[in-house]
């Protein structure tokens, strides 16, 4: 098993050469494979932390088999976050090597057993004919281009910012890269979750559990590194308006309110100052904010989907509404892929 392919587990190559070496997936994850395991499970759960996939094994064949197997885990956990997480942690750690492998000195023009080329990654998503080199970086069909972008924030990547020309856009270096990463995202993507065999699934158990617990703590966390309340849920989003309009909120949909300003992160005094237009005075709300938010832990989060859409509170629903199961994992992901 090529070094090449522990390093880029994506690539279709790599996939036929663990077909040709007969791995029993079942063995493995029941007898054999507590190594590959094992580093399966750091790379989504480094995935899920860290948005990384770890630190690589030594041994060439435990890296190359913990991939397939991580996929399993992401399939056997089977939530919508960590699925997108770890993509998204797999697309970047690629994007990171093969752009360490463009910056080397050797010749680049093929592909050897250590690196990785352009023009490989290329031809493994069937774009050699749409991606052509320009003066000042490439030229992309426009076809690929909208495909590829469309999951990129920013407005630059707006077809109506690019100059169209003979049914293909400009793009630098840079952005080229960002592509192939979208790429690569959706490569890692593709299939999942997996329908995985309970001979499989049963050998995984204690790996499984070990997961849903690092994802039930980040899905609770309160380390966001910005309060947007441009991202805020719907429902959350909805109190807020009914506070502005000047609306006296419930007991429940007060606590809702000052428990998700608190988790994420805003001092009594802002949620005070966000919340001014409830009958509620000043000083009651800091001091429910203090308490809620006591020693900025957050120890008391707002109430799950289910328990708001049971008080009435789970108004207005949008597409990743039915995604997620907690307020404060809409906005976790919300910020995701802001930041992406």
């Amino acid at each position: 098993m090529k070094r090449l392919y522990a390093r880029y587990p994506f690539l279709d190559d790599a996939r036929k050469a663990v077909e040709a070496a007969e791995v029993d997936l079942v063995e493995l994850v029941n007898r054999d494979g507590a190594a590959a395991v094992d580093r399966a499970v750091e790379r989504v759960d480094a995935a899920l932390r860290e948005g990384t996939i770890g630190q690589p094994h030594r041994r060439t064949r435990v890296e190359l088999l913990s991939y397939p197997i991580a996929r399993v885990l992401v399939s056997l956990v089977d939530e919508h976050v960590l699925i997108r997480k770890y993509a998204h942690a797999e697309a970047a750690a690629a994007r990171e090597r093969f752009e360490a492998d463009l910056s080397s000195d050797t010749q680049l023009k093929s592909t050897s057993d250590e690196r990785l080329t352009v023009d490989h990654l290329l031809a493994e998503f069937d774009l050699t004919g749409d991606v052509r080199p320009a003066p000042e970086g490439y030229r992309i069909a426009v076809g690929s281009y909208l495909r590829l972008s469309a999951d990129l924030d920013g407005e630059e990547w707006r077809l109506v910012n690019r100059a169209l020309s003979n049914g293909s856009v400009p793009v630098e270096e840079a952005e080229l890269h960002d592509l192939l990463q979208q790429a690569i995202r959706d490569r890692i993507t593709e299939g999942l979750p997996l329908s995985v065999p309970d001979p499989i699934a049963a050998g995984l158990d204690d790996a499984v559990d070990s997961l849903d617990e690092s994802l039930a703590d980040r899905q609770l966390s309160t380390d966001f590194d910005a309060v947007r309340p441009d991202l805020f849920p719907p429902c959350v989003k909805a109190l807020l308006d009914r506070v502005e309009a000047g609306d006296e909120l419930n007991h429940t949909g007060r606590f809702t309110l000052t428990a998700f300003l608190t988790s994420v992160g805003m001092s009594p005094g802002e949620v005070a100052e966000l919340s001014a237009g409830d009958e509620f005075n000043d000083e009651t709300i800091q001091y429910q904010a203090a308490h809620l938010g006591e020693n900025g832990t957050g120890e008391y989060p707002p109430p799950s989907c289910a328990t708001m859409d049971t008080f009435g509170l789970c108004v207005d629903k949008d597409e990743l509404c039915s995604e997620i199961d907690h307020p404060l994992t809409y906005y976790d992901e919300r910020l995701d892929a802001s930041a992406e």
